[in-house]
């Protein structure tokens, strides 16, 4: 008797976390990181939703004294470093503007919301030598069942490249790490919405292929629609909703399989056995809008697992 299940193990989710886990991002870019040369600037647009409350949404990681430089949270609707001070009350269900300042040379940090001269926290930072940021949501003491975080990703067709002596387009873009794969079954969902008038642009993609592509993978938005790549069109009438995008891709298969909102809408052979990853993002493509943005929440990555059952000490 074979007791045989192939299913999707959920690895990570923006959504529905029991109280004291968490989920997180390190940062590759979003919006702009921007390398000083005593410091770092991280600037994001973000939102959350109401009674998401005890968790932290971003840090600065690294210290001495304490594993962490700076965190963010989330505390009875108000955003405060740590458990105080506050830094902005009345912060459920709506957009701001999330600035973080670490002069490493001068030992200091500063966080402002919305812009404005003036930071809602200026002070020190807790040393180390190695930093790094990262966003989220990770539950701490007296957390809500219930955390979810929205991501705004923008850019302008005009911006500079990433680094400085990069020849690629302007991008601002979101790496989920800790869970490349060279092999197996594995599955990006996540829910995005593209507004009116972004074009030019890709918005998700599976990295690796063999050379000389770069990508298995890029579903892009043109004119009110979503292609792969340049085409054929996924789904028309895009701009201005919300909609459900999976991505399967099985690597010993070669093959990519693309659905919107629960429909299969595309089949392409893959390319290559080798290191993927998954991005969600706006990375300017040929013929952009000035302006492209991307939101994204309910971000998920599965990967398939088959399950084998044994019965009367039988290995089936």
């Amino acid at each position: 008797m074979e007791c045989t299940h192939f299913g999707y193990t959920p690895l990570t989710s923006l959504t529905q976390l029991p109280a004291i886990q968490r989920h997180e991002l390190r940062f590759v870019s979003l919006d702009a990181i921007i390398h000083l040369v005593c410091g770092n600037l991280k600037r994001m647009v973000t939102c959350l939703v109401a009674q998401t409350g005890c968790a932290w949404i971003q840090q600065v990681f690294g210290g001495v004294s304490s594993a962490t430089t700076s965190q963010t949270r989330v505390n009875g609707g108000s955003l405060t470093h740590y458990s105080a001070p506050v830094l902005e009350p009345n912060i459920y269900n709506r957009w701001f503007r999330f600035n973080v300042i670490h002069d490493v040379g001068v030992n200091n940090v500063k966080i402002y919301i919305n812009g404005g001269n003036i930071p809602r926290y200026d002070g020190a930072g807790r040393g180390a030598s190695t930093h790094y940021f990262k966003f989220g949501v990770y539950a701490q003491n007296g957390a809500s069942n219930y955390m979810e975080s929205l991501h705004k990703l923008r850019v302008y067709s005009t911006d500079k490249p990433l680094s400085q002596n990069s020849t690629t387009r302007p991008r601002s873009e979101i790496r989920i790490r800790g869970y490349d794969y060279s092999s197996g079954v594995w599955q990006f969902q996540g829910q995005g919405f593209v507004p009116h008038g972004t074009s030019g642009v890709c918005i998700m993609q599976v990295l690796g292929a063999n050379p000389p592509r770069a990508t298995t993978l890029m579903v892009r938005s043109y004119n009110d629609s979503l292609s792969y790549y340049k085409a054929p069109i996924l789904v028309p009438n895009i701009w201005g909703r919300w909609f459900q995008l999976n991505v399967i891709h099985d690597v010993e298969a070669s093959n990519v399989k693309v659905y919107l909102d629960g429909v299969q809408v595309y089949e392409a052979t893959g390319h290559g056995v080798c290191s993927h990853y998954f991005k969600f993002r706006v990375y300017t493509q040929n013929d952009p809008s000035y302006y492209l943005e991307s939101q994204w929440k309910g971000v998920k990555v599965l990967k398939k697992v088959h399950h084998v059952c044994t019965i009367f000490g039988e290995t089936k």
